[in-house]
Formats: C-alpha cells, structure tokens, sequence
C-alpha cells in the first residue's frame, strides 16, 4: 500500500487552480475521503484561509510546507518542542521572540550569524527565548549552526 501523499504535494499542485476546482478535487481525493468528517472539514477551512491569502504569503506558506516534510522526525519533534516553549512565553515577549525570529529568516546567513552573536541580541531574549530563537535557525539553515555551544534539546 502507498503511503499518504504530503499535504504540501497537494498544495503545490493545486495551489494556482480556482477554489471551487479545488473543493472538487479534494472531495475526489481517496485519502481526503478517507479521514473523519470533521477532520475533513478543518481541511477544507484551512483552504478557504489558504486562498484568502496574497500569493506571496501562499508560496511562503506552501515552502514551508516543503521544509516541515523535508525535516527528520528528531527535527520535527524539536520544532514542536520549540513551537510549546514559546507558547508558554508571555504575550509580550513571544511576539517579540516571533519578529526576531521573522526579522532572522529574511536575512542572508552571515547577517543571521552576526545578529545571533551580538550583544544587544544577547541582552535582548533570555536563555529561553534565545533557545527558541537559535533552535528555529538551525531548522531554517542546517548547513550554518549558530554560533556558542551545541544545543542539546
């Protein structure tokens, strides 16, 4: 039996075609069909707010997609590890957290370097915060791990 395709490969393929094609061809997929009917529903809601999105915040969305379904299981589970310490964080410094880490993800990898061995980065997020803030890098660009000790998460 085959696995389940990704969702990204569905995405991908179906990104560009109009909604209403789209609702056809996910109510005609066989592993679509296959899951609980409020699972399906939760699906087809996250496509309505997919296509209520600019297409740059599409293929934004859709690359990360990419990069989740690229990442080991050791890698996701890291991420999820992450994604709960900065739940946890309060409001404030959570949407701080977020820009930084935003703000990081559209610099080029030396910049990303320089900024992560910074004192003001330093001063500015705490042991925890920077945790987040380092761990979601290494996610984003394996081959450049930040600089200071090795994490073991």
């Amino acid at each position: 039996m085959r696995p389940a395709p990704h969702a990204g490969d569905w995405l991908r393929r179906y990104k560009d075609v109009p909604p209403a094609e789209q609702e056809k061809a996910l109510s005609n997929d066989k592993h679509f069909q296959q899951l609980p009917a409020d699972h399906q529903q939760r699906l087809r809601e996250r496509l309505r707010q997919f296509n209520a999105l600019p297409p740059e915040q599409k293929q934004r969305l859709v690359e990360r997609m990419e990069k989740w379904e690229s990442l080991s299981p050791e890698q996701r589970d890291h991420v999820r590890h992450l994604q709960d310490t900065l739940r946890n964080m309060p409001e404030d410094r959570r949407n701080n957290v977020r820009k930084a880490i935003h703000s990081l993800m559209e610099s080029t990898p030396e910049q990303r370097k320089q900024t992560l061995a910074s004192e003001q980065f330093k001063s500015s997020f705490n042991e925890d915060e920077r945790s987040v803030i380092q761990g979601m890098m290494e996610i984003e660009d394996p081959g450049e791990p930040p600089p200071g000790p090795p994490h073991n998460h």
